[in-house]
């Protein structure tokens, strides 16, 4: 069987494949010597399988060259066949769009549009801050394009979009099944301040969504949500959190962190809960515990109430170190994790929190994975020994479980906690463990 590989070439930016490096093209070109004969159709296919392919969902993507870009500098006969490959052209990536550089990317856009025929699109767009308040998608040169191709769209990922693009350019994304939208607060004297609008759009193929929009304003839900299964919310406002576990039969995978406590329609949450929420299918949960003067919020308390999981396995849970009160309802929600969990990750845990969560998970015999982030030393301490020093625990630890921890800045009671206990099947990781199943 021939195995082919990406090529790792090296990329120029669209507007300047003229500047290509002579020996790139010179190693180009004696491959094509060598491959003179080969079929029009069969070189194209060799050179998709060689093309890079964008994975828009990852959190932080590899940008993907313009390899076909390259490729067809190399003949005539390679520009024909890029040319005529719209699958080349279906995939755009467009960086750091700014005020400067935006009409020439406009160009190279239409470019796109233009040959990729009528296959689906995959777009990844990233905006200068400066373009938040503009009036159009992209570019005058080709918005009308661009909205006339926007049923084509299936996959979208967008940093800092115009909110245009919220209101009025991805409801007409009838094809949508994957969106990714990063549009983060200003960085300097932020306040809530709601001016957004997202208006998801009725795509039957729509799967998976990523939202950081802390300035929403108003939102629709119009998609039909039994095709959603991964959601994926930060510093979201968290009665639209609450919308998407509601109406998402089947959910997957629901992550929640740094949700915002100020509701866009909802101001108690228990008239959209009523009872018991069951998420059989539910496998992932991450979720950052909300906080009012008076400990967890009345969110936090409805959720932990109501929600049921009997198929979970990966729980990340941010409890919030030691402004937490853990009253019966927490206690209930902890009794409820099933034995099905194999990856647990807790994070920012306070030593007044130690002997609840003992109590509890160390019932789940299943782990495979304990991830401590961020928190105290004591409890760190207290659940690594308590795991090696209880019989049902000891010998499945030492086979099995791998403990990972992330200490504190400045924290190094960690390793008086850990001194002169073996076997060492533990390891200290750098930065945010959450996302590393």
């Amino acid at each position: 069987m021939v195995q082919i590989t990406p090529l790792n070439v090296p990329s120029p930016s669209p507007s300047q494949t003229d500047l290509v490096h002579s020996q790139t093209l010179y190693v180009l070109s004696s491959s094509q010597t060598k491959i003179r004969s080969l079929p029009f159709e069969l070189l194209s296919t060799i050179f998709q399988h060689a093309c890079p392919t964008l994975d828009i969902s990852a959190e932080n993507p590899i940008p993907m060259p313009p390899f076909h870009l390259v490729l067809r500098l190399v003949s005539t006969s390679w520009y024909d066949i890029v040319q005529s490959t719209p699958q080349f052209w279906a995939t755009v990536l467009l960086p750091e769009l700014c005020a400067e550089n935006v009409d020439i990317k406009a160009r190279y856009l239409k470019l796109y549009l233009d040959t990729s025929g009528g296959l689906p699109l995959t777009l990844s767009f990233r905006f200068d801050k400066s373009l938040r308040e503009v009036g159009w998608f992209v570019s005058s040169i080709v918005d009308a394009t661009l909205e006339h191709s926007a049923h084509r769209i299936k996959a979208l990922r967008l940093s800092r979009p115009p909110r245009i693009w919220l209101e009025k350019l991805i409801p007409q994304m009838c094809q949508l099944a994957t969106m990714h939208i990063d549009n983060p607060r200003p960085e300097k004297n932020w306040s809530p301040r709601r001016d957004e609008r997202l208006f998801l759009p009725k795509s039957v193929n729509f799967r998976q969504i990523y939202l950081r929009c802390p300035c929403l304003l108003d939102f629709h839900l119009a998609c039909p949500t039994p095709s959603l299964t991964h959601v994926d919310l930060v510093d979201c406002p968290i009665d639209f959190a609450m919308e998407f576990l509601l109406r998402c039969p089947n959910l997957i995978d629901f992550r929640c962190r740094c949700l915002l406590l100020y509701p866009l329609k909802v101001e108690n949450p228990r008239t959209m809960f009523t009872s018991p929420l069951i998420r059989s299918r539910l496998s992932t949960l991450s979720w950052s515990t909300n906080y009012t003067r008076d400990g967890i919020s009345e969110w936090d308390s409805v959720l932990f109430e109501l929600i049921r999981f009997p198929s979970l396995e990966r729980f990340h849970w941010w409890a919030g170190s030691c402004r937490v009160i853990v009253d019966d309802t927490i206690l209930a929600f902890l009794s409820r994790i099933p034995k099905s969990i194999s990856t647990l990750e807790l994070a920012e845990v306070d030593m007044t929190f130690t002997d609840a969560i003992l109590n509890h998970f160390l019932l789940l015999t299943g782990v495979t994975q304990l991830r401590l982030c961020r928190c105290s030393c004591f409890f760190c301490g207290a659940s690594i020994l308590c795991l090696l020093t209880r019989d049902r625990w000891k010998e499945h630890l030492i086979s099995q479980t791998h403990v990972y921890y992330n200490r504190l800045p400045g924290d190094r009671g960690m390793d008086t906690a850990l001194d002169g206990i073996s076997p060492r099947k533990w390891e200290e990781t750098s930065g945010d463990v959450a996302n590393q199943d």
